[in-house]
């Protein structure tokens, strides 16, 4: 990815007059990278003394080698007797002036000033990925001066496709214009003295503009000593994207006008094969679009820091089969859906924003197959300027998760980030948000995260919910966290014969202010299973649920008065954290206030089965309302539940334990 030119110049082991005569000589030995792995350049030398070069420079690292078998001739098959040079060295030079005419990239050396005739030659362009925006060119000098030594260069190129992002060490830099729209940039490099062998680099980057193919740029060395003559040229460096991509970021944000201009290909509507990959800085979708890259490579859509694509209302904007990510050290906003838009993604990922989309109340939606990764939240649905919900039409096999740390954010972004993702999904003011079809969640700070939201969600999974690194979220290691706050928010979690699990999560489930149900679910590894508080409501349902947890597998605290329908009831819990302290690890804790106020105010505790492993509490129920609290590992179910409500009421500072 990167052009090394290597110059060197004479050797000390010359008369101190040769300095007159021919004070500097030049070895410029290009070397291209593609993508990090080098592309060898082939070069020649045709006299010992580089060969003496060589074997000083072995163990300099700026030394770039390429194994040429020449650079392994031995000193005596070199040798020319002294009085044939001349006559080889006017061959050579002759040779090197033919060649240059044919080949695109040749390095060539002024004879009167280099004693040794050589050249290198660039058979590969240098490639740039995706996101390769800005490239480095580094310039190695070496030379033999018996002081540090000054270097003119000069360098020639198109600012219509790069420009110079940094002059590196350049000094006393100047710019002019050339022809052909070429700009010059010109300035005096410092090399210093190094009485092993003196090297230095010329640290040079250039942005691009196009992202095309690109050829002519150009490095020219003067030595002042030498002459106006150049020491060395590096012509023809040529610089081309691998794989394309069409840059949408210096024209328009509107997408009709980047039709009508030829830019984009028109692709109203899926079935069209759409463009491989584009760059984008802001996008505004004002007509009907797909994306589309069914049974074709999978193209990618690439977001420059803060970068946001526009579905506006009355448009539908189609995604298939790309790869949706940000460019740089910086987040993207993501894609926001307006009132009256749709969005359809099938088989995409998305990464590296902050919110991957963000679907505002009046919207629709259909989500399948796509993964969400390294984002600040994967998906956000804010309900907030509602009279009217998102449509979510399909939301099914998606994944939520973490992969590698957060980028920074993007200048203006409220939020600050942590290692991993807020959570999967952010939901609040909804009403029946419905979620099932099997969405995963894995490795982010929280699973989902809903307020003042009724709905249902099922086919869930929840793994390795935790925070990492340094903490600044609100809360963290929660995979469902619903709160109601002044609202009958309620939620129903997997009540209709769907499958939940949670694994190595802080809590599995937090509901705060809110009403809901839990039904059936299977949790794992986890401090705390189920976690209820200040229900609003007063309806909370826990049922058949099979929970194994290092502190308590279910917490309620102030939930009374609670309806007639609240039930803590046939959950198998495992407990596995220590029993010793003013505050054991309890299978089923409730923390009341005594406000009940008659005995259907109480809760209904009944038919569960409870393991301590390492002691503590089975069931502790304080300050409870007269509520119904049976010796939970042998009694049986009975047909009517309002008739079990009343057969023991001797529960109200019960505490039962079983070892």
């Amino acid at each position: 990815m990167a052009s090394a030119v290597i110059i060197t110049s004479r050797s000390r082991s010359q008369p101190p007059d040769f300095k007159k005569k021919c004070c500097a000589r030049a070895l410029f030995l290009s070397h291209t990278f593609s993508l990090g792995k080098p592309v060898a350049a082939s070069f020649k030398i045709f006299n010992k003394k580089t060969v003496h070069h060589y074997e000083k420079s072995k163990s300099n690292p700026n030394w770039i080698e390429d194994g040429h078998s020449a650079l392994r001739t031995p000193h005596s098959a070199l040798r020319t007797p002294h009085s044939a040079l001349p006559k080889i060295r006017l061959f050579f030079y002759h040779l090197i002036i033919f060649a240059s005419l044919f080949l695109p990239k040749i390095v060539l050396s002024q004879p009167e000033c280099q004693f040794n005739d050589a050249r290198a030659e660039v058979t590969t362009p240098i490639e740039l990925g995706i996101c390769d925006l800005t490239f480095p060119v580094p310039v190695i000098v070496i030379h033999d001066y018996p002081v540090a030594h000054d270097f003119t260069i000069v360098i020639y190129f198109n600012p219509n496709f790069v420009t110079l992002a940094s002059s590196g060490a350049l000094t006393n830099v100047t710019t002019s214009n050339g022809t052909n729209s070429n700009l010059i940039v010109t300035g005096t490099f410092t090399v210093p003295f190094d009485e092993n062998f003196s090297a230095a680099t010329l640290e040079l980057a250039f942005n691009r503009v196009r992202t095309d193919y690109y050829g002519g740029m150009r490095i020219v060395v003067y030595d002042a000593n030498c002459g106006t003559d150049p020491v060395a040229i590096l012509n023809n460096i040529q610089v081309q994207s691998d794989p394309p991509m069409v840059n949408l970021s210096p024209f328009t944000s509107n997408l009709s006008t980047l039709i009508a201009l030829g830019i984009l290909d028109d692709c109203p509507a899926p079935g069209c094969i759409s463009a491989p990959n584009v760059l984008v800085d802001d996008l505004d979708v004002n007509t009907n679009y797909a994306f589309d890259r069914t049974g074709a490579v999978t193209g990618s859509i690439v977001l420059l820091p803060g970068a946001t694509i526009t579905v506006l209302s009355g448009r539908t904007l189609t995604i298939n089969n790309y790869d949706i990510f940000a460019c740089g050290g910086e987040l993207g906003q993501g894609i926001i859906v307006e009132p009256g838009a749709t969005l359809v993604l099938n088989g995409c990922n998305i990464s590296d924003c902050r919110f991957g989309i963000d679907v505002q109340a009046g919207a629709t939606v259909s989500v399948k197959n796509c993964n969400f990764a390294n984002n600040y939240v994967g998906a956000r649905f804010n309900m907030t300027a509602a009279p009217f919900r998102a449509a979510i039409n399909s939301f099914e096999n998606n994944n939520f998760y973490g992969d590698s740390p957060l980028k920074a954010p993007f200048s203006g972004m409220p939020e600050l980030v942590e290692e991993r993702g807020y959570c999967g999904i952010l939901v609040s003011r909804y009403m029946d948000f419905n979620i099932w079809g099997g969405n995963d969640f894995y490795a982010l700070a929280n699973g989902i995260i809903a307020t003042n939201t009724t709905g249902n969600l099922g086919n869930m999974t929840f793994n390795d919910i935790q925070s990492t690194g340094v903490k600044r979220y609100e809360r963290e290691g929660i995979g469902i966290h619903v709160a109601g706050y002044g609202t009958n928010s309620y939620m129903n979690l997997n009540d209709a014969g769907t499958t939940m699990t949670f694994n190595d999560c802080k809590t599995g489930i937090q509901g705060f202010y809110n009403g809901g149900d839990v039904e059936n679910v299977t949790m794992t590894n986890v401090d705390i299973g189920i976690d209820w508080a200040l229900s609003q409501t007063r309806q909370v349902t826990f049922l058949g649920n099979t929970i194994t947890a290092r502190k308590y597998g279910i917490r309620s605290s102030f939930n009374e008065p609670t309806d007639f329908q609240s039930i803590i009831y046939e959950n198998t819990i495992v407990v596995t954290g220590s029993g010793a302290g003013t505050s054991p690890a309890t299978g089923i804790l409730v923390n009341e206030g005594g406000l009940g106020q008659k005995p259907e105010n109480g809760w209904n505790i009944d038919v569960n089965q409870v393991t301590m492993h390492n002691g503590g509490r089975g069931i502790q129920y304080r300050n409870g309302s007269v509520g119904f609290c049976a010796p939970q590992h042998r009694h049986q179910p009975l047909p009517d539940k309002q008739l079990r409500r009343y057969l023991d009421r001797r529960c109200r500072a019960f505490q039962y334990q079983r070892q």
